[in-house]
């Protein structure tokens, strides 16, 4: 009896270990998905979360320092919600005014979203024309 409890009790142990460290990693690497009017109807309950944000890139609102590889912008979408955001990286090429990006990172305490990693959405004018029969 006394060998047995000797295998059970460590190895109940390092199944707690483990379990905890499984569901810690996932709280850390989750994120959540928001549209920009989502995310600012109540900005104060993702402080510090890992958020994902998709809108237009307003026009008229770039600053670009390329040798700094510094990118500010507002992102908006189509209820009028604007966002700020702040990116230092390397911007995509397809990236400019009026084209849809996502962005991944945390907002902080002043509503500016900290992006660490910034995706252009491709163009209309990549999509194929459609022809219509008649």
């Amino acid at each position: 009896m006394k060998k047995s409890l000797k295998i059970i009790i460590p190895g109940l142990i390092i199944l707690a270990v483990i379990s905890y460290l499984i569901l810690t990693s996932f709280k850390d690497t989750g994120v959540y998905y928001l549209e920009v009017s989502e995310l600012m109807k109540n900005p104060s309950q993702y402080y510090g979360k890992g958020l994902r944000v998709s809108g237009l890139v307003e026009s008229g609102s770039v600053i670009k320092k390329a040798i700094e590889k510094y990118l500010e912008f507002n992102l908006v979408d189509d209820s009028g919600a604007k966002l700020k955001v702040v990116y230092k990286g390397i911007v995509p090429d397809a990236f400019k005014e009026e084209v849809g990006v996502i962005v991944e990172g945390k907002l902080d305490k002043n509503n500016v979203f900290r992006a660490k990693t910034l995706l252009a959405k491709c163009p209309s004018k990549y999509e194929a024309e459609v022809k219509e029969k008649n």
